[in-house]
C-alpha cells in the first residue's frame, strides 16, 4: 500500500528567516530519505487557496513511500527534519492513500493506484501545475475568485495553496469530509467550472497533476515499525 505524508509546518515568531534560508537545503536532503520515492518541499500562500502573496509562516513537505514501515524512522530520527521543526511552533501530520490521478510532477507519475478496501470517508485532494510564464498575468487575474469560491465550499474541512516556485509551480491541497462534497465542489461550483474552462481555453499550464486520496484518520506510523 503507497501511503503519502503531508507536512504542514507552523513557523514559530521570530524563526521566519531560519526556516526560509533552509528551504535551500531541505529539499535536497528530503530526496535522501531511505524508503521515499518522491519528496517535494513547498512554499505557501496567504489564505486557503493560491495566493500571489508568499506566507513565511507555513511551509508543506509531502513524501512519497510504497512501504509504510519506513515512515516512522523518518518523523523518529532523520536529523534534518528535526533541526527543521526546531523552527516550527507545531507540525501537522495528514497521511492518505491515492486512488485517482491523472497527469505527471516533473515528467513522473510518483502515485500508484492500488486496490484495497478503505472505510475512510473524508477525502484529500491535491492539485499542481506548473504555469507557462506568457500566462502568468492571465492565471493570477483568476485567481481571487477561484479561492474565495474554496473557501466558502461546503464540506471543506481544510485547504491551503502551496508550491515549489512562487507563481509558477503552484499546488492546492484540500480535505473533504466526504466523497460528495468534493464532487459538489468540483462539478458544480460555478468559479470552479469557469476555471477548468479557462485552464482549456487558455492553455495555462506547462504541465499539470490532479491527485485524489483517501485521507486516512487513524494510520499510525508506529504501527509500522522495521523489525
Amino acid at each position: 500500500m503507497q501511503i503519502v505524508s503531508f507536512y504542514i509546518f507552523n513557523i514559530s515568531q521570530g524563526k521566519k528567516l531560519k526556516a526560509f534560508t533552509k528551504m535551500a537545503f531541505f529539499p535536497n536532503e528530503l530526496k535522501l530519505v531511505e524508503g521515499c520515492s518522491f519528496a517535494k518541499m513547498m512554499g505557501s500562500g496567504h489564505g486557503q487557496g493560491f495566493s500571489i502573496r508568499p506566507n513565511f509562516g507555513i511551509y508543506a513537505a509531502m513524501m512519497v513511500w510504497d512501504d509504510p514501515k519506513y515512515i516512522h524512522k523518518f518523523e523518529s530520527s532523520f536529523k534534518p527534519l528535526l533541526e527543521y521543526q526546531k523552527n516550527t511552533s507545531s507540525t501537522t501530520k495528514i497521511y492518505a492513500t491515492p486512488y485517482k490521478f491523472h497527469g505527471t510532477w516533473d515528467n513522473k507519475t510518483p502515485f500508484k493506484i492500488i486496490e484495497h478496501d478503505f472505510t475512510s470517508i473524508k477525502r484529500l485532494v491535491l492539485t499542481r501545475a506548473t504555469i507557462k510564464p506568457t500566462k502568468l498575468i492571465h492565471f493570477w487575474k483568476h485567481v481571487p475568485k477561484t479561492s474565495k469560491a474554496i473557501e466558502e465550499a461546503k464540506g471543506r474541512l481544510y485547504s491551503i495553496g502551496i508550491g515549489e516556485l512562487p507563481w509558477i509551480q503552484q499546488a492546492t491541497l484540500s480535505i473533504w469530509e466526504s466523497e460528495e462534497a468534493m464532487k459538489e465542489y468540483a462539478y458544480s461550483n460555478k468559479s470552479h467550472i469557469e476555471a477548468i474552462q479557462l485552464t482549456k481555453k487558455l492553455d495555462w499550464y506547462k504541465e499539470e497533476m490532479f491527485t485524489r486520496f483517501y485521507e486516512l484518520s487513524n494510520f499510525i506510523p508506529e504501527d509500522y515499525k522495521s523489525n
